[in-house]
């Protein structure tokens, strides 16, 4: 009872060093991850604004460039394409001055680039009055207004630039300063905490020589019981002095060597314990499996298990315990689990191998298919066109006109022509698509002017077939980036599907809206008589036609065409229809906000 008091006092003694070792370290850490957090969060808002400010600059720069550019070229083509590059160079100066202006900022700053601000409408007024004497090819008087005002104002801007990359390097100066003191203050707190603990120790160590009497005898109870479970575990214990030579062991290793207690004492390890297929002998520490044999005769699997013994100062004895389990019924199951696995892998390498197998099939009639449709495609296509040039010189020739019959002859060559090119055409974009040779060029547009241009063209084919189209989308602030011309291409196949099923009379409405997932949506209804729900599963397949058998030109390919450049473009599209009241295709596309 004394020894466990006694313990219990050391436990506490150490718990409160421990407490007190926390503490401190606590402290110290909590002033360091303190001041750390705050130089690093200086830090990483000076870098980023650092980076924003490089960013104008950058983009400032080569506005002024573009715009010089444009100076000196004398094609139109290449001044538009230049002055495309100036818009986007001005629409980046624009974002990193946005985000600048949304970042932590001083009072001093913030009236910095207020004025930058400021000075920044003033280059993009002369910017614009250059960019209007350039239209009007008043190059002499762009260049003065260029070299007087335009390029002064910007160096004025850099200043301003400049001024704001000082302050953010002395704020990270000052805040250098000041995490130094914190963990100067950080460092007394640890050296205070060091002092505490070898005080504490020394403290600890004292009781503990006082004690040590008592200690050993307690000890000596506690081997006492050790021994006691030792002997009753169901694993076989061997313990051998430094010779090797068997100590002691339990009832259960009895059991497994076949020795009595007395037979094996004094004898060698390697007698008592006859193990196939490692040395127990040479190792002295060690987790392996063999074989035993009893004395008895008797060979059976064993796990074993060999530790060396240490003394209280925790250097070993060379004395070993060595631990003998008997594995038997464990690697019976390991045999069966084993013919199983085995039998299952042989299963599975089947079946990959034939799945394998008709992938690599599908893939080669798939690439067989591709390459058909491209080669057909392109060889129909040049006589096609020879054939409508040709029927095109024979319709408007003056020298020698055509009757009114063979106008008529003409004109249906030409309507069948050009349908036989769109056929092809469309036959050509399945390919393209199919064989990953489909590219798209995303720009930034509103929705407005793309749905103008798709009702434009499509007002004659609707008032052929007596169809209203009335377009709402107009002027609305959405804005997307995807390939304007493929985009235009699954509008206008919708518009044209919509128009040619309608109903006599009937009409088709363009709308679109931004949902809450911040997806454009763009849906055409019509009032035609509806898809049933089986037909709609298969409307976008490729070279599915649900109207077959109707007088109505179609190839079954335009559907299946949209949905795959919808689809390159990151969108999405279906329908919704209900028979007797018409359809609505939906096209979702994400957002710029």
């Amino acid at each position: 009872m004394q020894f466990r008091t006694t313990q219990t006092a050391l436990v506490g003694a150490f718990a409160l060093v421990l407490g007190l070792v926390a503490l401190f370290t606590a402290l110290a850490a909590m002033h360091i991850h303190s001041g750390t957090q705050r130089l690093e969060k200086v830090i990483s808002s000076n870098n980023l604004k650092n980076d924003l400010l490089h960013d104008m600059r950058l983009a400032g720069r080569n506005r002024s460039i573009s715009l010089s550019q444009m100076l000196l070229m004398d094609d139109p083509f290449e001044r538009d394409e230049e002055f495309l590059r100036f818009n986007r160079h001005g629409t980046r100066f624009v974002l990193a001055r946005d985000a600048l202006r949304q970042s932590q900022l001083s009072a001093a700053e913030e009236r910095l680039l207020e004025t930058a601000r400021l000075k920044s409408f003033e280059i993009a007024q002369s910017h614009n009055e250059i960019i209007k004497l350039i239209d009007q090819e008043r190059f002499d008087e762009a260049r003065q207004v260029f070299v007087t005002r335009a390029v002064p104002l910007q160096r004025a801007n850099y200043a301003y630039a400049g001024k704001l990359q000082a302050m953010q390097r002395e704020s990270t100066r000052q805040a250098t300063l000041d995490i130094g003191r914190e963990l100067r203050t950080s460092l007394y707190v640890i050296t205070f905490m060091a002092v505490v603990v070898i005080l504490a120790g020394i403290a600890i160590a004292i009781y503990i020589i006082r004690h040590t009497a008592h200690s050993e005898q307690q000890l000596f109870r506690e081997k006492e019981y050790a021994e006691t479970v030792l002997h009753s575990i169901a694993d076989g214990v061997i313990s051998c002095d430094i010779d090797g030579t068997v100590i002691d062991m339990n009832e259960a290793a009895e059991h497994l060597t076949g020795y009595s207690i007395a037979a094996a004492s004094g004898q060698p390890l390697g007698a008592v314990l006859n193990l196939q297929g490692i040395d127990a002998d040479g190792l002295p520490e060690f987790d392996k499996e063999a074989s035993c044999t009893a004395r008895d005769g008797r060979f059976f699997p064993v796990e074993v298990s060999a530790r060396p013994l240490h003394e209280i100062d925790g250097h070993t004895s060379g004395a070993r315990v060595l631990v003998v389990r008997d594995i038997s019924i464990r690697k019976l199951a390991e045999q069966a689990a084993e013919a199983r696995e085995a039998e299952l892998e042989a299963l599975v390498e089947s079946r990959t191998a034939e799945l394998q197998s008709a992938k690599e099939e599908a893939e080669a009639a798939s690439q067989t298919k591709t390459e058909f449709l491209s080669r057909m495609s392109h060889e129909l296509r040049t006589p096609l066109n020879a054939i409508l040039g040709f029927s095109q010189l024979l319709e408007y020739d003056q020298k020698e006109p055509l009757s009114a019959s063979q106008h008529a002859h003409v004109n249906e060559i030409v309507a069948g022509g050009k349908h036989l090119l769109n056929l092809i055409n469309q036959l050509l974009d399945l390919a393209r698509i199919e064989s990953g040779r489909m590219d798209l060029f995303p720009v930034e547009f509103e929705l407005h002017e793309l749905a103008r241009e798709c009702v434009k063209l499509m007002h004659p084919l609707a008032d052929k077939q007596g169809i209203t189209i009335e377009n709402n989308i107009h002027g609305s602030a959405l804005r997307l980036k995807v390939d304007p011309l493929r985009l235009k291409q699954a509008v206008i196949n919708i518009l044209a599907n919509s128009i040619k099923y309608n109903s006599e009379q009937g009409s088709v409405y363009l709308d679109a809206e931004l949902t809450r997932e911040q997806r454009i949506r763009i849906s055409i209804r019509d009032t035609g008589p509806g898809i049933s729900d089986t037909d709609q599963q298969r409307l976008f397949a490729d070279f599915e036609r649900l109207d077959a058998t109707t007088e109505i030109e179609g190839t079954g390919i335009g559907l299946a065409v949209t949905r795959h450049l919808i689809e390159m473009m990151g969108g999405a599209i279906g329908i919704d229809s209900t028979i007797g009241q018409g359809s609505t295709f939906w096209i979702e596309l994400d957002a710029i906000t």
